[in-house]
């Protein structure tokens, strides 16, 4: 029993023990060498006999029956030995002396309708052997076009174009031709997940670009903020705003008022409370301008203007004055309520003591203009609501 035990394990051990020390040379073992020849019909006939022989046994020259077949551009007999029905099946990726498939061995030879033949029958294109080499490593390092193209035609996954040997180089470092170094351009391209090189350079151009207009925009925006402002939109806003208040003859607190500005609007004032009575060439005060803008917390309006009357104002600020406290109190039966906002213009205005009761060239108070605009804004959402409902 022992000694069945014993042969049948060294059946088993056989190949492997071939595989590391094997002095038999391909001439020696028979479907080798016909393989090695190109015999087609010799190797058919062995691979079909009762007692195959072992089809994937390495000699010491030229690897298996397979790798002799690939090395020589025997397609034919590459063919026959993947399909062959044996027990066990030839190996597609068994490696020869120094790790090199039989795909290496096709490969470095030129022989590219073997090569496709190995390919078709599952050999790896990414497979390396004990350098760190590739089957790409080995067109290219041949200069055989046609070999590289095949293998470059696969994709990335089955055939990686950025592969590097042990040295660190890839096959394209590997190539002596030009015209090889040129195959490999769009290749690596798309490896890098780029339609073309073209197409890479104009990302690149496109980043470079990006990256110098962000510089420039970091840039001008610390110097925007230098100049007081949040960025340089908010700088480019200003100074539009600016050139539409100089147009309409709008000195620069009419402009903070209009606007909305109530930090603007507290700085000014520091410079004297002469500029709150100023007018515009249409007789507007700031506080005018900011009820026409909607700047406006009516009751503190309505509050002031009261206060104003009860005080005892000059008469015709007082009779102004009196017809404002008229429409608040008719604005204030209507339902109206304060603005629930912080600090605005108004009120800035209303602490500085603006005048109230000042007319414009209308004749119409502060109070009268933000009465005016809140029921046009009132008038216009009842108009919309039965256009809507009809």
């Amino acid at each position: 029993m022992r000694l069945v035990l014993l042969c049948a394990l060294s059946l088993i051990c056989a190949p492997s023990l071939i595989a590391a020390e094997t002095t038999v040379t391909c001439a020696e073992l028979p479907l080798c060498a016909a393989a090695a020849k190109g015999d087609a019909a010799s190797v058919t006939e062995q691979l079909g006999a009762w007692s195959p022989p072992e089809v994937n046994a390495l000699s010491s020259d030229s690897g298996t029956a397979l790798h002799a077949a690939s090395a020589g551009g025997h397609a034919a007999v590459v063919e026959a030995l993947l399909k062959a029905e044996t027990s066990p099946k030839v190996d597609a990726g068994a490696k020869a002396a120094g790790g090199e498939t039989a795909l290496h061995a096709a490969a470095r030879a030129g022989e590219e309708t073997a090569m496709g033949a190995l390919l078709a029958g599952g050999a790896d294109a990414n497979a390396a052997d004990e350098a760190g080499e590739t089957p790409l490593h080995e067109a290219a390092a041949s200069g055989d076009g046609a070999a590289v193209a095949l293998l470059l035609a696969l994709d990335d996954a089955k055939c990686d174009p950025l592969a590097k040997d042990k040295a660190g180089k890839t096959a394209a470092e590997k190539a002596a031709a030009p015209a090889i170094k040129t195959l490999f351009a769009d290749a690596e391209c798309v490896a890098r997940g780029f339609a073309s090189c073209a197409a890479e350079k104009e990302a690149g151009k496109a980043k470079e670009l990006a990256a110098a207009a962000a510089a420039e925009e970091a840039k001008n925006g610390a110097a925007c903020k230098a100049r007081g402002h949040a960025s340089c939109a908010a700088e480019k806003e200003a100074l539009q705003r600016a050139g539409e208040c100089k147009r309409m003859g709008w000195s620069e607190l009419h402009c903070a008022c209009f606007w909305g500005a109530s930090g603007a609007v507290q700085a000014l004032l520091k410079g004297g409370p002469a500029a709150l009575e100023q007018q515009t060439p249409k007789g507007s005060t700031c506080l005018h301008l900011a009820a026409t803008a909607g700047h406006t917390n009516v009751t503190a309006v309505r509050a002031a203007v009261a206060a104003a009357v009860a005080g005892g104002a000059a008469a015709g600020g007082a009779a102004a004055g009196g017809a404002a406290a008229g429409g608040a109190a008719d604005l204030g039966a209507a339902g109206d309520t304060a603005d629930a906002d912080g600090a605005r213009p108004p009120q800035v205005l209303l602490a500085a003591k603006a005048q109230v009761g000042a007319l414009d060239s209308a004749g119409m108070t502060a109070f009268d203009v933000a009465a005016r605009n809140r029921c046009f804004r009132r008038w216009w959402w009842w108009w919309w609501w039965w256009w809507w409902w009809w």
